[in-house]
């Protein structure tokens, strides 16, 4: 039985779309999947685990025996290395939050940032860079929305730091999409053996994506990511079988620890607009012409406490 402060929550999660014909069984195992631990088997105010509908479709995995419903995450490094595979990707994650249990200061003293997802690994297809993005998706409608007159110039702010950003707020399934190289704040390119260990920082590695960054005075992950602020840009690129990826994902514009956007001009609690469903640290193939349209190459969810009292 679920706990009784984690009822309401773990209701409205199971209300996740039935797939055609499911049975009595599948619909009890996915319920199953879809319940949270009880608040005192949390790692802090917020949990982590692999997305529930990956898990239940057997589209993502963990490949280290760990547990996929209450992931490790902050000091001690080494020991909180996430190994996981799904249908396009085999790698391995390391997740950081400000403000959290066992938080590496070392990492975050003197830097605004207050998240840190460092993903790596190998892809199992060759797959064109335009067609990965990143980002928040949701499955049911936002709520208590606020006007547009307060809407709209958030949005707009949003969009001077990340141009290529799109999202609809008003749809029934929410979402706020950016392209993935663009986004991605440093990237490594190795061929395997010489890949960085992510437990430590390491510097913008894109020679090996290629033709642009052929040219020595294109290291800088600022050109990177401008470069990938263009779709034609990204169309010339691929990301190939031989080598190994590491992207490092961090910001400072989301606290994890207090569920908030910080914005220059307010922090918003973002929690009352939610209805009870995480956030998503993703990575995902949007191509209508693939086989692989929406599968992903790693999805991550994260729940926090405030949610619970929903």
């Amino acid at each position: 039985m679920a706990p009784t402060d984690s009822l309401d929550l773990q209701a409205k999660m199971a209300q996740v779309s039935l797939g055609k014909g499911e049975t009595a069984e599948e619909k009890e195992a996915r319920e199953k999947l879809c319940e949270l631990p009880k608040k005192s088997d949390w790692k802090g105010p917020i949990l982590v685990r692999l997305e529930t509908t990956t898990r239940l479709g057997r589209k993502q995995w963990r490949t280290d025996g760990g547990c996929e419903g209450n992931l490790t995450f902050n000091e001690p490094a080494h020991e909180n290395i996430i190994e996981f595979e799904t249908d396009l990707f085999k790698g391995r994650a390391l997740l950081r939050f400000r403000g959290c249990p066992n938080e590496p200061t070392s990492y975050f003293d003197g830097r605004k940032r207050r998240q840190q997802w460092v993903v790596q690994g190998q892809f199992k297809e060759s797959v064109n860079a335009d067609k990965v993005i990143t980002g928040y998706e949701f499955r049911r409608k936002a709520q208590n929305l606020p006007t547009s007159f307060i809407i709209k110039p958030i949005l707009a702010l949003i969009r001077t730091l990340a141009p290529t950003f799109r999202c609809d707020v008003y749809n029934d399934a929410p979402y706020f999409l950016n392209p993935f190289l663009q986004t991605v704040q440093v990237l490594d390119v190795s061929t395997p053996g010489s890949e960085p260990d992510i437990t430590k920082e390491f510097a913008e590695n894109n020679k090996l994506l290629g033709g642009y960054f052929m040219n020595e005075d294109v290291s800088d992950r600022f050109q990177r990511k401008n470069y990938f602020a263009s779709d034609e840009n990204g169309a010339k690129h691929t990301f190939e079988k031989d080598f190994v990826y590491t992207f490092d994902f961090f910001e400072d514009r989301f606290d994890p620890a207090e569920f908030s956007l910080v914005l220059p001009f307010a922090t918003i609690n973002i929690t009352p607009y939610l209805d009870a469903q995480p956030l998503t640290l993703m990575g995902k193939i949007e191509d209508k012409e693939s086989k692989y349209h929406d599968h992903y190459l790693f999805n991550f969810e994260i729940f926090h406490e405030s949610q619970l009292d929903e």
